[in-house]
């Protein structure tokens, strides 16, 4: 079993984002300003993001294991699949993608528009339940998550070559 100790801080979001493992974007979310400097403008969006990292804060520096990669999450979780058809685990994979990929929604509706508190555990277990049926939906496809994530990346490196830029996004170089 493969142990790893993770926690978030703006010194690591900023490392991150220096070596390209994340985005501008993601950096800027997380950190609630621009990596390069500068606050964010739109007043709203800054309320939002800054309310949402008090909530990722309290539990940033929670320890958590991990367990397994792509393939073995995968293995592991096939075990948890009925005897469907592959049309049939297709079709429920992608109608509980669409599910849980809205009580995610709401879950951040009620965070940014509700006045709740975030909870980071709630948010983890519908990410959890997001990527079972994206397990789920990829097998039913004959693909493993692993080949996905591998493709992802290709893409992105391709279309993003030094990280993510406004000016690379908008000329989509892989998709003319």
């Amino acid at each position: 079993m493969n142990e790893e100790t993770l926690s978030i801080d703006s010194k690591t979001v900023r490392k991150l984002w220096e070596n390209k493992y994340i985005s501008r974007d993601t950096a800027r979310t997380l950190l609630g300003h621009d990596p390069v400097g500068g606050e964010i403008g739109n007043d709203f969006y800054s309320k939002a993001l800054e309310s949402s990292r008090k909530a990722l804060n309290k539990k940033s520096q929670m320890e958590y294991k991990t367990l397994m990669g792509f393939n073995e999450y995968q293995q592991k979780q096939l075990t948890f699949l009925s005897d469907a058809s592959k049309h049939d685990q297709l079709i429920n994979g992608l109608l509980g993608l669409a599910g849980e990929v809205g009580e995610l929604c709401d879950l951040f509706k009620k965070h940014f528009h509700h006045g709740h508190e975030l909870d980071v555990e709630k948010v983890r277990r519908e990410l959890g339940d997001i990527l079972w049926y994206i397990s789920s939906t990829t097998d039913a496809m004959g693909m493993t998550l692993q080949s996905v994530a591998d493709e992802n990346i290709r893409k992105l490196s391709a279309r993003y070559p030094d990280g993510f830029t406004v000016e690379d996004s908008k000329a989509k170089k892989d998709e003319r």
